[in-house]
């Protein structure tokens, strides 16, 4: 009996019952490798699965890619739940995808992500808590694996730029389940060592490698110190947590030494070129001193101070005589008040009781004027007392100068002493008599 051939859509459409209908293929999971990944402008997403054996062609809607939180790129290892299908174009087996999230080290990185999102919101990266390095630090602790490759390049750096360091080690385990607690351990003994500075480091490696890096209380740990950190974990492209929270980020282990160190070499020349900045200054500053003190000595004033009392004396006068002016024309002023005063209140008096309120008022303004003026005037006596005291010989000999006289005759010069008569010293809180023996001139 011969069977009814079929047409290529009948074996296509049966194909997609089959497989659409097996109760394996209608929820799948499965994982693998993107690749030949295309996004149309629709939003729909065309791509291939595929492991070291087998390869499978795939499709995902608008409505699934929407809901895709990670950014999804060629050659991510992913897993996907969807179905079995057949696409009746071209006969093709596809799976249609529902749902997508990385995988492995992609999973791994998005929970990197998410972590460094959410403590970058709490504030715990925030610039103003870092604290400031030291510039010569004395003591420094370093955090690092036992017998790695990171703890020799850092402890041969340390050495080589500033041996006069006190290098303490704390050694850990790096990596692995345990790793993040005995790093933690290490830190808080370093902590309360009272190290100027701490190195944290480990040499290169994957995600997972350095995962303990990216550990929590981890960070934690390291944003309550209360000493300064450098990290150095990996190489310059691994960024882990505890590059984020550490006062300063080294970009390799040795990077982190160089860091935390100045050079020795550099600071001795630093030294001795500030050293001779000061010897230089100091010497001016000398030069300038002896210089001013050599004016001073050379001056008239000093060697006839006779002079400088004379120069005050006149100038005493001076003031003097202003201030005897002043006098007399202030009672003058005063006589002229009383004269006007007597006046007015003559006049006051003529005046009817009508006006005594308008006569009161005007009467307090003149009255306030006048003390207005005799405040002023009052004012400038006392500066000109000033002046006068100021000016005056007693307040030059209140230093250690005096002046003599024989019979009422100012002595100016030694040829002016007469030894038969005694004489009178002058001081500025009194007089004291003295008998002369002239030695000669």
């Amino acid at each position: 009996m011969s069977q009814t051939p079929l047409g290529i859509s009948e074996v296509v459409s049966k194909l997609k019952n089959v497989l659409e209908s097996h109760p394996d293929f209608q929820t799948l999971s499965c994982v693998g490798e993107i690749s030949n990944l295309t996004k149309s402008r629709a939003g729909h997403w065309y791509f291939s699965l595929k492991d070291d054996k087998a390869k499978i062609n795939c499709v995902m809607f608008q409505s699934a890619t929407l809901k895709i939180s990670t950014p999804i790129e060629q050659g991510d290892e992913v897993l996907i739940k969807g179905h079995m299908s057949v696409y009746a174009g071209t006969g093709q087996v596809q799976i249609i995808v529902n749902e997508m999230s990385l995988y492995g080290q992609g999973a791994l990185y998005q929970k990197y992500l998410e972590l460094r999102d959410r403590l970058h919101k709490q504030g715990y990266f925030n610039k103003s808590h870092k604290k400031e390095l030291p510039t010569y630090p004395l003591s420094i602790g370093v955090v690092v694996g036992a017998q790695s490759a990171a703890q020799a390049d850092i402890i041969k750096t340390l050495q080589t730029r500033w041996p006069v360091a006190n290098v303490v080690q704390y050694e850990s385990l790096v990596q692995g389940q345990l790793a993040a607690t005995q790093l933690i351990k290490r830190l808080n003994q370093a902590d309360e060592d009272d190290h100027d500075v701490i190195l944290l480091a480990r040499g290169g490696g994957s995600l997972e490698d350095l995962w303990a890096f990216n550990d929590v209380d981890l960070v934690m740990t390291i944003f309550n110190m209360k000493t300064p950190i450098i990290t150095g974990v990996g190489h310059e492209i691994d960024i882990t947590l505890v590059d984020y929270v550490a006062d300063k980020r080294g970009l390799t282990p040795t990077d982190a030494a160089l860091q935390a160190t100045p050079h020795l070499a550099e600071v001795l020349v630093n030294v001795t070129q500030v050293g001779q900045q000061l010897v230089n200054r100091l010497l001016l500053r000398y030069k300038q001193a002896q210089a001013g003190f050599d004016r001073l000595y050379h001056q008239s004033l000093l060697s006839r101070p006779s002079m400088l009392l004379a120069d005050y004396h006149l100038a005493s006068k001076e003031t003097s005589n202003k201030l005897n002016d002043f006098l007399y024309r202030f009672k003058s002023i005063v006589n002229e008040y009383d004269k006007k005063q007597s006046t007015l209140f003559t006049q006051i008096s003529s005046f009817s009781k009508s006006h005594q309120a308008n006569l009161d008022l005007y009467n307090q303004q003149i009255l306030s004027k006048i003390k207005e003026r005799q405040s002023t005037e009052q004012r400038r006596i006392e500066l000109l007392k000033t002046q006068l005291d100021l000016k005056s010989p007693l307040t030059i000999m209140s230093k250690g100068y005096l002046v003599s006289y024989q019979s009422d005759h100012l002595v100016k010069s030694v040829h002016d002493i007469d030894p038969k008569k005694p004489m009178t010293l002058k001081y500025h809180d009194g007089n004291t008599v003295v008998e002369v023996k002239k030695e000669g001139v």
